[in-house]
């Protein structure tokens, strides 16, 4: 029964040796590994350091144009006013051409009959 007691002990040793040896070769990769993560934290807090200052730049940028969008709003009512009656002008124009010219047409075929 000693013997079994000891050689269990001997068994269990050897295998938690060989787990401390495997932990102990993954030191390195790890802290590998933890460097290249600190130094992208390092690298991405460089950039969005000045992150704050450029979101409320471009805010302020946006509410300026939306205050001159506002501002230009009645002008270009207005000038989709103007082109509406422009738009009517060319088709009152075109149909005035049309019945003229029918008219004429009309006129000068009287003229052969």
């Amino acid at each position: 029964m000693l013997i079994f007691v000891v050689l269990f002990n001997l068994a269990l040793a050897l295998i938690l040796l060989y787990a401390a040896w495997r932990v102990w070769r993954l030191r390195r990769p790890i802290g590998q590994v933890a460097d290249k993560i600190l130094a992208y934290e390092r690298s991405i807090n460089v950039v969005l350091h000045k992150a704050p200052n450029a979101i409320t730049k471009g805010q302020v940028g946006v509410s300026q144009l939306r205050q001159k969008q506002q501002q230009l709003r009645p002008q270009l009512q207005r000038i989709r006013q103007v082109l509406a009656l422009i738009g009517l002008g060319q088709r009152i124009w075109q149909q005035f051409v049309r019945t003229r010219r029918t008219q004429l047409f009309q006129k000068s075929l009287a003229k052969y009959k």
